[in-house]
């Protein structure tokens, strides 16, 4: 999620402010639509919805927002506020599916213990996947370019506000404490309540693990690039030309 946030600074700072709003707003819509949808498959209440940016207040501007009935559930709280990483990550895969003639396998994040043999391993299955991408590129074709733009529009917008994140937080240590009571609780009835709890979360995180392993992926190659975009602007500022 880090490297949505410096992909978008890196856009501002190559493009400008008001160019890199309008430029990428389709992944502004596709991050509000995921946090509505996120809302109404919680039967959470929405009160309000908009993906017309604002204009910018004390430094801050506004590109879009879902307004929902408060809700203390911890699961609505963690489901709304992160939905847009699933769902961004659903249409990035299908953007490839549609848009590029053989979509390249995606290397998988290992889960549980992430050591360095298996952070050598993803590393190279990743470069294998930057091959396999730059192999299905046809630059003569509008479906490539397409690719290009969406895969960079939703790239930008994948990452979750900082109100967001507060939910999401706020979420996850109610979440935390619930399963603590719970744990105290099953130690006296002896029932594996948290075994079957940790069961479901392994499930869904195997279910997660394709699409997000494969978001994780282009963002790493769309972060490389407009990253040394950046970076070349950047040192074209500093030089002295004579």
């Amino acid at each position: 999620m880090a490297l949505s946030r410096l992909i978008g600074r890196w856009l501002r700072y190559l493009l400008g402010e008001t160019v890199y709003v309008w430029l990428f707003w389709p992944g502004v819509l596709v991050h509000e639509l995921s946090h509505l949808i996120a809302a109404l498959i919680t039967f959470t209440k929405v009160t309000g919805f908009s993906v017309w940016p604002q204009p910018a207040v004390a430094g801050h501007r506004q590109l879009g927002a879902v307004t929902h009935q408060s809700t203390r559930n911890p699961f609505k709280l963690i489901i709304i506020s992160l939905f847009p990483l699933v769902g961004g990550a659903l249409l990035t895969w299908l953007t490839a599916y549609w848009l590029l003639p053989q979509p390249p396998a995606v290397p998988l994040l290992p889960l549980g213990h992430f050591s360095g043999a298996e952070l050598v391993t993803y590393l190279n299955s990743w470069g294998h996947f930057v091959e396999l991408i730059w192999s299905a590129l046809h630059f003569s074709d509008w479906h490539t370019w397409l690719f290009i733009y969406l895969i960079v529009a939703l790239s930008a917008h994948l990452m979750p506000s900082n109100p967001d994140l507060n939910y999401a937080v706020a979420g996850l240590i109610a979440l935390a404490l619930i399963v603590i009571l719970l744990w105290l609780l099953t130690g006296l009835v002896s029932y594996p309540i948290v075994n079957i709890l940790n069961r479901v979360m392994m499930v869904v995180l195997s279910l997660l693990t394709p699409l997000l392993s494969y978001v994780l992926a282009l963002l790493l190659l769309v972060a490389a690039l407009v990253g040394l975009g950046a970076l070349l602007k950047h040192l074209n500022r500093k030089a002295f030309w004579y």
